[in-house]
Parts: structure tokens; sequence; C-alpha cells
């Protein structure tokens, strides 16, 4: 419980940052002030409001439409679908962990290290899993339907 409510705060806050970043860009735009840092600081955020946010619904497995029929076997191919693909963007984001960490690169704008970036991608893939592993296996086991 404690988890779920850090990892809302965390998102709050970045999407916070997020929308004062989008604020700050477009006044500077208006006001002919270059703020090239904002869109890097914006994206940043945005990509971890997405990584953070899919995780609440991966919990209960309201992100499908697919999970709202009532045939079992078809909530658990949907759910064994989700798995694999999780599996295969953990697989995937390693790789571009481990050419993160080799090649140091920053943004240009903000000079926010590209690993910062890529490293929630893994991290909420991570995260998905494991919950998706404990719905599969609550439907798989009990019969359990969503």
């Amino acid at each position: 419980m404690r988890f779920k409510k850090t990892l809302e705060i965390i998102n709050i806050i970045l999407l916070l940052v997020l929308l004062s970043t989008i604020l700050i860009e477009v006044i500077g735009r208006a006001l002919k002030i270059p703020t090239p840092w904002t869109e890097d600081v914006a994206e940043t955020c945005f990509a971890w409001v997405i990584w953070l946010g899919s995780v609440f619904a991966t919990k209960d497995f309201s992100h499908t439409s697919l999970f709202s029929s009532k045939k079992r076997w078809l909530q658990l191919i949907g759910a064994g679908t989700i798995i694999v693909f999780l599996l295969i963007i953990l697989i995937l984001g390693l790789k571009q962990l481990h050419l993160c960490l080799i090649y140091w690169r920053l943004t240009p704008g903000a000079r926010i290290p590209v690993f910062i970036i890529r490293v929630v991608m893994y991290l909420g893939a991570l995260i998905n899993l494991i919950y998706g592993f404990q719905v599969f296996l609550k439907m798989f086991k009990g019969g359990e339907q969503l």
C-alpha cells in the first residue's frame, strides 16, 4: 500500500513539473526568450509519468478492454500476451541501459543523462511484469475474473 501511495506522489510531482515546464516553454516562445532545457525536462517527465502510471493500470488490468470479457480463457490469453510483451521490453531495455552506461550521453538542452530517461522503461516494465504475473496467477489458479 505504501508503494502505491509513493508512486502516486511521485507521479503527481512529475506531472506538475511536466505542466510547469510546458507553461514556461509557451511563455518563453511568446516573449521570444529561448528555453532549450524545457523540452528535455518535459520529455523526461513525460516518460516517467507514462511508465509509472502504467503500473496502476496493470495492477488491476484496467488498461485494456480485452479484460472486460467474461470468458476466462480470453483473459488468460490477454494477460499472457502482455507478460510476453513486457519480457521483450525488459530484454531490449537491459540492452539499452547497458548502451547508455557505456556511451554516457546527455540531452542537448538540459544536459540530462539519457540513462535517466531509459531507466524508467526498464523499471516500469519490471514492476508491470510483477503485477502482471500476480494477476495472471490469480486468474489461472482461482478462476478469478477481472
